[in-house]
């Protein structure tokens, strides 16, 4: 891999979530999607993944990751809990925090 100037998307070694993140999310882009349709092009099947992604798995699909916010609503409440103006229509406002979507659930916090 390094001759061929590559770099691992590995994590650390006893990493035990390497690409498990990664992993999940196209094992469930299998079941939800390819394993469910046929398509004549590869640019059908392109734009098939696209619309997924962009109309469904990040605005809407919750992510036990993310405490189970879609990927939308966590970087909306990521964002307002920085300061940042929150994006449009994410949901009731924390206590204290005017026009911001839920609380993260702490576990969704976490970095150990």
């Amino acid at each position: 891999m390094h001759e061929a100037g590559l770099v691992s998307s590995r994590g650390s070694i006893g990493d035990a979530y390497d690409n498990a993140v990664a992993e999940a999310f196209f094992a469930t882009l299998e079941g939800e999607l390819i394993d469910r349709h046929v398509w004549l092009t590869r640019e059908e099947a392109r734009r098939a993944v696209f619309d997924y992604i962009e109309g469904f798995y990040d605005p809407r699909r919750r992510h036990s990751t993310l405490g189970y916010l879609s990927p939308a609503e966590f970087e909306g409440v990521a964002r307002c809990l920085r300061g940042a103006a929150p994006a449009q229509g994410l949901g009731p406002a924390p206590a204290g925090r005017a026009g911001c979507p839920r609380q993260i659930p702490r576990r969704a916090c976490t970095t150990d």
